[in-house]
């Protein structure tokens, strides 16, 4: 994703979009089953963003700062497809 790209989405996205899939994400939030803690690692700092970059292959794009990487989580990004699925009015 081009600096231009990735700096229009987050201007277009702002911190509600961004909370709103960190909350979606999250083990403690909605997950069946108990709640992990989980340890956040060190020496990541400043505002992440992340967006599905591939619904068919799970594959999710995380920002921090100037640095994008494209990782594959397919259970997480089917757990965010039905989340927004069940937030969309009928």
């Amino acid at each position: 994703m081009s600096d231009t790209t990735r700096r229009g989405f987050l201007a277009l996205a702002g911190v509600g979009a961004v909370t709103g899939v960190t909350g979606i994400g999250s083990p403690r939030a909605g997950a069946s089953g108990p709640a992990e803690d989980v340890m956040l690692p060190a020496g990541i700092e400043g505002d992440m963003a992340a967006y599905i970059y591939d619904l068919q292959t799970g594959q999710i794009a995380l920002m921090v700062e100037d640095h994008e990487v494209i990782v594959t989580d397919e259970p997480l990004v089917a757990r965010l497809a039905q989340a927004f699925a069940r937030a969309m009015p009928a």
